[in-house]
């Protein structure tokens, strides 16, 4: 794909443009998520919309939606290859991404829940996965399709705490990034309240490696529960919650 300018150049004239035939249909809710996004933190004109020498839109329809009906001037390159194979193209790249190239790409248009996505991991030095499941309590699966929409989640109200026991721990357990011993973690302190957490925290010691978050739940629910009576014993594993908790 080869640029016919590389200026990047202004038009207020919406009509001027036309929708692709072959691009993917308009979705309502991400033209809304990304107009919210310009309201918070405005719009990147170094990051413009793609079309062809008859202002045929090749990428980023969403963007121009969003623009046109916040009434924001369109900022775009025109491209010289054959339309067909630019959407081919770039629609085999987009499926080779990952989370982090989405995370990442986002990021560096300065959308703020992916900039703090990255400032987070890098503070607290989590890897990946890690971050995902503090950052939003879920798993991968049930976030994959939002973030690659330009979607994303609320940030668990209670990551940063998760992260510096984490960061505590560390030195003493050679698993404690691992997800399903985080998603475990989250599961204490939303059904258990903190003084459970640092019981937890306090016997770390006593905590076998698990590979799944039921059986390091299990963990927990024994070391919380050691010396209690059968009505105050803190139930982490019931089925109430095996349904949302313990997937893999």
């Amino acid at each position: 794909m080869e640029m016919l300018n590389n200026t990047i150049m202004e038009s207020d004239d919406y009509a001027l443009f036309t929708m692709s035939d072959k691009n993917r249909k308009i979705s309502k809710r991400q033209v809304d998520k990304i107009k919210e996004s310009i309201e918070a933190i405005g719009y990147i004109n170094q990051a413009p919309i793609l079309v062809d020498d008859n202002f045929v839109i090749i990428d980023w329809q969403h963007r121009f939606m969003a623009c046109r009906e916040l009434d924001l001037p369109i900022y775009y390159q025109m491209v010289d290859w054959d339309t067909n194979k630019i959407m081919i193209s770039l629609n085999a790249s987009q499926k080779n991404w990952g989370l982090p190239d989405y995370i990442s790409h986002y990021s560096k248009q300065n959308v703020e829940w992916f900039v703090y996505f990255l400032e987070f991991q890098e503070k607290y030095n989590l890897p990946f996965t890690s971050t995902l499941a503090l950052l939003t309590n879920t798993n991968t699966k049930n976030i994959w399709n939002q973030i690659k929409q330009w979607e994303w989640y609320e940030i668990y109200e209670y990551s940063k705490l998760m992260a510096e026991m984490v960061n505590r721990i560390r030195l003493y357990i050679d698993f404690s990034t691992n997800r399903y011993f985080l998603r475990a973690l989250v599961r204490v302190y939303a059904r258990a309240w903190i003084k459970w957490l640092l019981k937890v925290e306090e016997n770390i010691m006593a905590v076998p490696k698990q590979f799944s978050t039921r059986e390091y739940c299990v963990v927990f629910e024994n070391i919380i529960n050691r010396k209690k009576m059968n009505k105050n014993k803190v139930d982490l594993v019931g089925e109430t919650y095996k349904a949302k908790w313990f997937r893999k």
